[in-house]
């Protein structure tokens, strides 16, 4: 089940604003995944930040201006991306279904990629059946994999106070996923899709729970932006 199209509300921990940002509530998700206590603001994904001058209204204008910058300067492919981790605890962790948010359908097996030493990145990689440690790579595909981009990098775009975010057009997405190597200790994918826009919501704005978020907090850039990933990580197999 996925909502692709919420009103300019903070709806939990799931805020994304249309017009202003098309997104995917996702029911399967570790636990972890949604933290933010009631009422509190959501915890947007995001690159690290650095300082720029500014203040409201003018910052949204300056965040805007230097996101859509970089995006103009990503060229033909698009966003590139190689996550190469050697340590297990970078890789694919599996995710207890014990711990997951109490939402249904949940996926068979899932697995959660959020490395320690690298905030700007959380991925999810789920399956509609079990897989094992011996599972041959047809076996895997044959098990629909299916992938939640919940945060990745955007080097070299970095705005004081904002996190600015990639959206697809829907999540978990199965297209474009394929699984390359796999020996029950690494699992290699390549990911070949496309964000449907990227957004931008200042840190320092804390609305009420469901009251309208202040156009001075948000920006949405609406474009096509090809993504080219490659991930090579250990995974832990229960």
């Amino acid at each position: 089940m996925q909502l692709r199209y919420l009103r300019p509300t903070i709806m939990g921990s799931a805020f994304r604003s249309l017009p202003i940002c098309v997104c995917s509530l996702v029911l399967a998700r570790c636990a972890a995944h949604e933290a933010s206590p009631p009422g509190a603001p959501p915890a947007a994904p995001s690159a690290p930040s650095s300082a720029r001058p500014g203040g409201p209204p003018e910052l949204v204008g300056i965040a805007q201006s230097l996101s859509q910058r970089w995006l103009d300067g990503l060229g033909a492919r698009g966003l590139v991306l190689a996550l190469h981790p050697s340590a297990p605890a970078d890789g694919f962790t599996h995710c207890d279904r014990s711990d997951m948010q109490p939402c249904n359908p949940l996926p068979a097996t899932q697995f959660e990629y959020e490395p320690p030493d690298n905030p700007a990145v959380r991925i999810f990689l789920s399956f509609a059946a079990p897989i094992a440690l011996g599972s041959s790579l047809q076996e895997l595909h044959a098990k629909g994999p299916r992938m939640d981009l919940n945060r990745v990098p955007t080097p070299g775009l970095e705005v004081r106070g904002w996190d600015i975010f990639p959206q697809t057009r829907e999540s978990p997405f199965d297209r474009g996923i394929e699984i390359t190597a796999y020996d029950g200790r690494r699992i290699a994918l390549k990911v070949r899709t496309s964000f449907y826009s990227l957004c931008g919501q200042r840190r320092d704005c804390h609305p009420p729970a469901d009251a309208p978020m202040p156009p001075e907090c948000f920006f949405e850039i609406v474009r096509d932006i090809p993504l080219d990933l490659s991930v090579n990580a250990p995974i832990s197999v229960p």
